[in-house]
C-alpha cells in the first residue's frame, strides 16, 4: 500500500495590536489598559462638550461615534484624533448628523486603550425659518 501525504500549510498572522509571544516581560506590544474613564457629553448652545478623567500617561485621545449602542474601535468610526486635551468642543452643525454613542480611547506609549464609557447624544434639528413670515 502506498502512503500518500498532503503538503502541510500554515498561515501565520501577525497582529501588532494583539501582543508578542516574547517570553518574558515585555514580550509584544500589549495595549494600555487603562482606557478614559467617566466620559460625558453636555450640550451649550451651539456646542457639544465632551470630557473625561485624564488617562494615566496618554499623550492624545480618539474619540469613537455609532448610530447605534455598542461602539467598536475601528479607522471608520473614528470622528476626532489627536487630541492633545482631556476635553473638546464640537459645533452642532458639525454634530447634526451624529446622533448616536460616542466612546474615547488614550494614546499612551504609541498604543491605543480599549474604549471609554459610551454617551449618547442628540442634537436638537436647527430651527428653519419659514418663508412665508
Amino acid at each position: 500500500m502506498k502512503l500518500t501525504v498532503a503538503p502541510l500549510i500554515v498561515i501565520l498572522y501577525f497582529c501588532g495590536a494583539c501582543g508578542g509571544g516574547g517570553g518574558g516581560s515585555g514580550g509584544g506590544d500589549t495595549p494600555p489598559t487603562t482606557p478614559p474613564t467617566n466620559l460625558v457629553a453636555t450640550m451649550e448652545t451651539a456646542t457639544v462638550s465632551f470630557g473625561w478623567d485624564v488617562a494615566p500617561n496618554a499623550t492624545s485621545y480618539s474619540i469613537y461615534y455609532s448610530p447605534i449602542a455598542g461602539v467598536v474601535r475601528t479607522p471608520l468610526a473614528r470622528v476626532a484624533q489627536d487630541i492633545a486635551s482631556n476635553s473638546l468642543q464640537v459645533s452642532t452643525t458639525d454634530l447634526a448628523s451624529f446622533d448616536g454613542f460616542f466612546a474615547v480611547t488614550a494614546i499612551v506609549g504609541g498604543l491605543e486603550t480599549g474604549l471609554s464609557n459610551e454617551v449618547a447624544v442628540s442634537v436638537p434639528s436647527l430651527p428653519t425659518s419659514d418663508p412665508l413670515l
